[in-house]
C-alpha cells in the first residue's frame, strides 16, 4: 500500500526549516501511535534522497525518538523489518540517478511496509 503526496511548493525546497516541519507533521501522528507498542515493527523510517539532506533534517529536527523516528537515505539499504511506515522524500526531478533509486526501492519486493513519497 502506498500514498503519493504531490507537494509542489517552491517554499518546501527553497526553506529547510518548513521542509522539516512538514515531515515531522505528517509523520507524528503515525509515530505517537507506534510509541510504546508492544510490536516489531514500531518505527517510521524516513528515506531521504542524499546524505546532505539528512544531516541537514537531523540538525534541525524536533523529533529525537530513535526508537519511534529512523532515518536513511535511497543508497544505502532503507527499509528495516522494525520499520511500519516508510516516507521517502523524493528527490528533485532532474535527479536521474535518485529517481532511479527511489523506483528500485518502490518495486522493491522486500517492501511490504505502507509508503508515504
Amino acid at each position: 500500500a502506498g500514498m503519493l503526496v504531490d507537494v509542489r511548493d517552491a517554499e518546501l525546497t527553497r526553506d529547510l526549516d518548513v521542509l522539516v516541519q512538514f515531515i515531522e507533521l505528517t509523520i507524528l501522528p503515525v509515530a505517537a501511535g507506534l510509541e510504546g507498542l508492544n510490536t516489531k515493527k514500531n518505527r517510521v523510517k524516513i528515506v531521504f534522497p542524499t546524505v546532505s539532506l539528512l544531516m541537514q533534517y537531523r540538525r534541525t529536527m524536533a523529533l529525537a525518538a530513535p526508537e519511534v523516528v529512523s532515518l536513511s537515505t535511497l543508497g544505502l539499504d532503507p527499509v528495516e523489518e522494525k520499520d511500519n511506515l516508510v516516507v521517502v522524500i523524493a528527490p528533485p526531478p532532474d535527479d536521474d540517478e535518485g529517481l532511479a533509486q527511489m523506483n528500485d526501492l518502490l518495486t522493491s519486493p522486500a517492501l511490504r511496509q505502507p509508503v508515504i513519497v
